[in-house]
């Protein structure tokens, strides 16, 4: 069962038993073709990476997530934070610009499958947008 892998994968990233986790993830991207598995799978090794400084990894994971849902907040700051640490700012700065250019609306629609997998509805991701919003486009 992909889905059991995946969330054995996120409990052991969790318990920070990263070696642990990295193994039930990889195998979950070698043994599945649902985009939102491999999104939430590659969020969550992107996060690994950037944990052990191995920044390029990082920055690869998530943008194979941003990639697969261009919407996803998450996946989109992931991979601007990942691009800053890098020394990245222009490329950090154009992640959330080009997330911000097409979230119109409720952007709390706009989380896609990370969510789904994670939290549900976020009663708070609009008003953190609408700040990030206003800090990016100025």
């Amino acid at each position: 069962n992909v889905e059991a892998h995946l969330r054995l994968g996120h409990v052991l990233k969790l318990k920070t038993a990263d070696k642990e986790s990295l193994q039930e993830l990889s195998w979950v991207l070698a043994h599945t073709e649902d985009p939102e598995i491999t999104m939430v799978a590659s969020l969550l090794l992107g996060d690994i990476r950037r944990a052990k400084d191995d920044l390029q990894e990082a920055i690869r994971c998530y943008r194979k997530a941003v990639e697969i849902d261009r919407d996803c907040q998450i996946a989109a700051t992931a991979l601007s934070h990942a691009l800053e640490l890098a020394g990245d700012s222009v490329g950090s700065h154009q992640a959330l610009r080009s997330l911000l250019e097409q979230s119109e609306g409720d952007s709390t629609e706009k989380t896609g499958g990370w969510w789904r997998y994670l939290l549900g509805r976020s009663e708070k991701s609009e008003e953190m947008m609408a700040q990030l919003r206003e800090g990016v486009v100025q």
